[in-house]
């Protein structure tokens, strides 16, 4: 049964069919295939998706697609791009980090928005600097 919510951390939503502000969320399970052939698993998180009082509408946003993304990323043990951004912040702007890293800024915003994933060598990388003493180091 879908969770429905009216407030959604302040946020006020449109609805792209008719305009309208009198949007709320139902968090709704959702289970998408991930890969091809025969490696192709059935993944399931838990989908914002914005329903319009007024039209009855429904459509799915930013914030449902980071929801995938990160539904990915945990199936292939990788950091989300949730976690990544919390790293980076910890050291400040995306210039300090790519400084402090030797990363550059725009596969660290692609990897914090989600439009990417870093490779599995990196991402091990990034897993090291969640520990103070590495990121010291």
């Amino acid at each position: 049964m879908p969770n429905k919510t009216n407030v959604d951390r302040g946020d006020t939503f449109e609805c792209p069919n008719c305009d309208s502000t009198q949007v709320h969320t139902e968090n709704v399970e959702h289970s998408f295939a991930y890969g091809v052939g025969d490696s192709a698993v059935e993944l399931t998180c838990q989908l914002p998706v914005r329903v319009c009082e007024t039209c009855g509408g429904q459509f799915v946003d930013e914030a449902g697609e980071m929801a995938r993304q990160e539904t990915i990323c945990r199936h292939l043990n990788r950091l989300t791009p949730t976690e990544i951004h919390h790293l980076r912040e910890y050291c400040g702007t995306q210039a300090d980090f790519s400084e402090l890293t030797g990363i550059g800024e725009a596969s660290l915003s692609r990897w914090e928005t989600g439009a990417s994933m870093p490779s599995k060598a990196y991402d091990n990388y990034l897993y090291l600097l969640r520990f103070a003493e590495n990121l010291h180091r």
